[in-house]
């Protein structure tokens, strides 16, 4: 039987069933991995080092080094090993293939199944070889129990009070839990044991999750870096800092996670239970076709969408033909990744075995093994399973039961929704609270990171408002705010809509902007914005806009050029529009509160958007686009 060295030798993505342990085993969230599993997670950073090092990328198989394995999500435009896509050739012009993008398609969410697979089978590889030069053998049991992290953007990762965009009587709302860019994601040195050398005694490092910096030689072309002058050509960075934009703005990109959190959660739970989302093509991407069956606004693209413009802000995380290059790219799919796991265990619909783009059409370029001769490749139904590439996730550990794997989903997260129902009310659940980073050893003795200071949080309450009413409820079901007795209802009609519904039936109101709009309006990727308030605070500068006390939502509309992806040239000839949705119920709340609106009711939400409701568009370079 083939090995992992071997699979890696022929660029074969055979993922870690084949693994020694030959049994799937959990993917933990990054900060998990880091303090509870130091060993593997020490053996994680040399190996990326290890393969972000442009020289040692070389020495075998340089297919698989982290450069090209990046590479295959947008640029270099070469192919990847000499594989051509047979599908984009049969429509590119000139009977040529530019990229494998599977973006604004059927096959999004699982193309990306087998690309983090191959990261994960590279990273793992080279964990090995580390691990054999340690002389103290718990490296080597480590090792093998590697599986890629995902960062789970809805996890607190700080005890402290964090303002969040919007407003409430002239001041900032804020959540008592910070919810910004993990510690070990940002710190620019982190402390690791090495072979041999320092095995016992902690030393620095370049932290390899922080920043990619591209080769310097047989990387990207001057050509290929053209319509990329305002983005750095030496590293990848998040949020840049004017003027030479080679500094990452942390304190940026925590403001937006904290700003984005409670839309993105309400929208990652939305594709769990609205019914819409249990159609698989409604679900998996963000293309509109005239075709589809009770289509949604969102997706799980235009989500995954979303975070990487939250994340990447003007860097190089915000555009596909770079993204890959940034390690927290390999974090953020891999929660996608996750979802859609989720998803899967809770639903019956998947990918169609008919139509052009099908559950047999190939993932190029992802080779599979194939005992009878030359390599296949993988297709979606193939990898329909996680376990067939050798993971799984915590949230599908212990239960096979749809119910129980989702009411544990839920009990998860719906604790930090501001002013709705919680859960339980009990606060924040076991394993979501912030990992103590003091204790932590990649962080100690680290000069470079310096932790917030722990506060003392009792269990949280939120404030909760009028948003949900449940048959059984008690005095129609309402959740009165007692602090205002001018309060209107926002469901006149509750007991009308749920009086023949089953006892414990919920009604929520929710509030959303919806978007449509053609892929390639910009030939590439940009960034509707909505603000609810008045037109004249709306800043002239869209770098302001992230930060807009009055910014209500967000649609990233993540697409490659033409030029460097046939695929989408193909989507622009076609005509395709792609939608996406932004929870807005937030900031309404805060007009409630501040009494200017009167609930969140119809009658009085419409004439109020009518009035304040406004958007701007901007480039991935934040060039200001007039509506």
């Amino acid at each position: 039987m083939a090995s992992i060295t071997d699979f890696q030798a022929k660029g074969i993505v055979a993922g870690l069933a084949s693994a020694p342990d030959a049994k799937p085993l959990p993917r933990y969230e990054i900060d998990d991995l880091m303090a509870k599993h130091p060993d593997t997670f020490n053996l994680f950073l040399l190996a990326l080092e290890r393969l972000q090092d442009e020289n040692e990328g070389k020495k075998k198989n340089k297919w698989m080094s982290y450069f090209e394995v990046a590479g295959i999500h947008g640029l270099p435009t070469r192919p990847w090993d000499g594989v051509v896509d047979v599908n984009k050739v049969k429509t590119a012009s000139g009977g040529t293939s530019i990229g494998y993008c599977a973006h604004k398609n059927i096959l999004f969410p699982t193309w990306h199944r087998p690309y983090l697979a191959m990261m994960e089978q590279t990273i793992y590889a080279t964990m090995q070889e580390i691990a054999a030069g340690f002389t103290d053998p718990k490296y080597r049991t480590a090792a093998q129990t590697f599986r890629l992290p995902y960062w789970d953007y809805f996890r607190a990762r700080e005890r402290k009070d964090t303002g969040l965009t919007g407003f409430r009587a002239g001041k900032q709302t804020s959540f008592p839990y910070g919810f910004g860019l993990p510690a070990v994601l940002r710190s620019k040195k982190l402390m690791v044991y090495r072979p041999k050398t320092n095995e016992t005694t902690p030393v620095e490092m370049d932290n390899p999750l922080m920043t990619f910096n591209f080769p310097k030689t047989d990387g990207l072309t001057s050509t290929e870096w053209n319509r990329w002058q305002r983005f750095s050509h030496q590293h990848t960075v998040r949020h840049p800092v004017e003027p030479k934009r080679e500094k990452d703005d942390f304190d940026d990109l925590d403001s937006v996670l904290n700003w984005g959190r409670e839309p993105g959660l309400t929208y990652m739970l939305n594709m769990m239970r609205f019914p819409a989302y249990a159609k698989y093509e409604n679900f998996a991407r963000a293309s509109v076709l005239g075709l589809m069956k009770d289509p949604t606004s969102g997706s799980l693209e235009n989500f995954h969408d979303f975070y990487h413009g939250l994340i990447g802000g003007e860097g190089h995380m915000s555009v596909p033909e770079l993204a890959a290059f940034d390690p927290v790219f390999w974090l953020h799919h891999c929660n996608v990744d996750r979802i859609l796991a989720v998803w899967q265990a809770t639903h019956d619909e998947y990918i169609s075995t008919t139509g052009q783009l099908n559950a047999s059409t190939p993932l190029y370029p992802f080779r599979k093994p194939n005992p009878k001769g030359d390599a296949g490749f993988w297709d979606s139904g193939s990898i329909r399973k996680t376990e067939t590439l050798g993971y799984t996730y915590p949230d599908l550990q212990g239960s096979t039961d749809r119910k129980s794997i989702l009411e544990s989903f839920y009990d998860k997260y719906d604790w930090s929704t501001q002013r709705q129902k919680g859960s339980k009310g009990t606060g924040i659940p076991t394993g979501m609270e912030p990992v103590d980073l003091e204790s932590v050893p990649v962080f100690i003795n680290n000069s470079s990171f310096s932790p917030a200071p722990s506060l003392a949080v009792k269990n949280i309450q939120p404030m909760r408002m009028e948003m949900e009413q449940q048959v059984g409820g008690g005095n129609g079901g309402h959740i009165e705010r007692m602090s205002d007795p001018k309060h209107i209802p926002s469901f006149p009609r509750g007991d009308d809509i749920l009086k023949n519904e089953p006892q414990g039936t919920r009604l929520e109101l929710q509030w959303f902007i919806d978007s449509e709009v053609l892929k390639d309006a910009l030939n590439g990727t940009f960034t509707i914005y909505f603000f609810v308030g008045p037109v004249r605070e709306i800043d002239t500068n869209p770098t302001k806009w992230k930060l807009d006390p009055i910014l209500a939502g967000v649609n990233h509309v993540l697409t490659a050029t033409e030029e460097t992806c046939d695929n989408c040239a193909q989507q622009s000839a076609d005509g395709m529009k792609v939608s996406g949705t932004s929870a807005i119920t937030p900031i309404l709340l805060d007009y409630v509160e501040v009494g200017e609106l009167q609930s969140l009711s119809p009658e009085h939400v419409e004439p109020f958007l009518k009035k304040n409701l406004s958007w701007r568009v901007a480039n991935a370079s934040l060039s200001l686009l007039s509506p």
